[in-house]
């Protein structure tokens, strides 16, 4: 019972404070500088992740509709054979996002450092916060809690039979995050200041 308790109230936590904050089109973000595209693997298995895929077309169609001048990367670089945001700047620019508008974040371990070191590391005030609609709604949760003023582009989800493993595992995650800031949890990296690196206005 406590448990059910537990996951009911952070769902809602989560959702109430990202309400209103979330967008379906790229057309209709405001413009903003920085877009953080939230990591992924490429493939499942040998299958590409369908997840990635639409994150990807989402932050592109950012970049060309000109909301954003630059792009953050965080993933997770924690394997010598793992890199997702290696993975995700090659495609970007094989989309035709130029590469000295993106920087990678490799010390994104898990969404709570990806955000915290966005504010701590990056230095950045705002952003648009490109994922999965549960998982864009517990980023702009923690961003809150960073004072980062954060509104979300929701990238496609999946087919529903692909999702199941992703719900159950956001529905913890949304627990562990409402833990994480009550204990004042940090990112395992920190590090000295990064700028992200951003197009000019006058060439907007």
């Amino acid at each position: 019972m406590l448990a059910l308790i537990a996951v009911t109230f952070a769902n809602w936590r989560v959702s109430s404070v990202s309400s209103g904050k979330l967008f379906v089109t790229a057309e209709d973000v405001p413009k903003i500088d920085v877009a953080l595209l939230l990591g992924t693997s490429p493939k499942v298995g040998n299958h590409p992740n369908l997840f990635y895929v639409e994150r990807i077309k989402a932050t592109t169609a950012l970049w060309r509709l000109g909301k954003v001048r630059g792009i953050l990367i965080s993933g997770d670089n924690s394997k010598p054979n793992y890199n997702e945001p290696d993975h995700m700047k090659r495609d970007l620019v094989e989309a035709g996002v130029p590469v000295e508008f993106i920087t990678c974040d490799y010390a994104g371990l898990r969404t709570l450092d990806s955000v915290i070191r966005a504010s701590k590391i990056f230095g950045l005030k705002s952003v648009v916060i490109v994922s999965q609609e549960e998982h864009v709604e517990r980023a702009i949760y923690l961003a809150t809690d960073s004072n980062i003023s954060a509104v979300g582009l929701v990238a496609a989800d999946a087919p529903r039979w692909w999702q199941v493993r992703q719900q159950v595992r956001e529905t913890l995650a949304r627990v562990n995050a409402m833990i994480d800031l009550a204990v004042g949890r940090q990112p395992k990296h920190l590090g000295e200041p990064i700028t992200v690196r951003l197009k000019s206005t006058q060439t907007l």
